[in-house]
């Protein structure tokens, strides 16, 4: 089923749960942490948790209070050995629009890692700017995916 109305406009993936947008953020946090609680309980563990569209989330916070109830209902999942959790967030979307309270950095504090992407036609380069583990700070890599990205098709795949 296509999501457009939803944010997605295309049905990909096997989506194991799809959490409808509510306004109120309490609502929406309450029903995040029960559909993953509901899930952690029927996948084999560890899960991962890809998260996409927590933009649309953070539109919706009236003021510090949403902001801040987020990121503890966030960090509450920070060393659940039950999932591993990757927030996909556009860096550029949040800082447009972004009140006076609502800071990117308060966002890189929770997470234990922070990659930093930049695509090129065929690929990205990631940047790690945040680890637990300090080894890799600082560390580039690129994946390429040849012609899979931009609809060409390279003869060495």
């Amino acid at each position: 089923m296509r999501r457009e109305n939803w944010g997605g406009t295309h049905d990909i993936g096997g989506k194991v749960k799809w959490i409808e947008f509510h306004p109120d953020p309490r609502v929406y946090i309450k029903n995040y942490t029960n559909a993953s609680a509901e899930i952690l309980e029927n996948v084999k563990t560890p899960a991962i948790n890809l998260v996409l569209g927590l933009e649309n989330v953070l539109m919706i916070m009236r003021d510090s209070r949403d902001f801040y109830r987020l990121l503890l209902s966030l960090q509450k999942y920070v060393g659940n050995k039950n999932r591993k959790a990757v927030y996909l967030i556009n860096r550029d979307i949040v800082e447009s629009m972004m009140p006076g309270f609502f800071l990117p950095p308060e966002l890189e504090r929770v997470a234990t890692t922070v990659v930093e992407t930049r695509p090129y036609p065929t690929g990205a380069i990631l940047t790690f700017k945040k680890s637990i583990n300090p080894v890799v700070i600082g560390t580039t890599i690129g994946i390429d995916v040849g012609g899979i990205v931009s609809g060409e098709r390279n003869s060495h795949l």
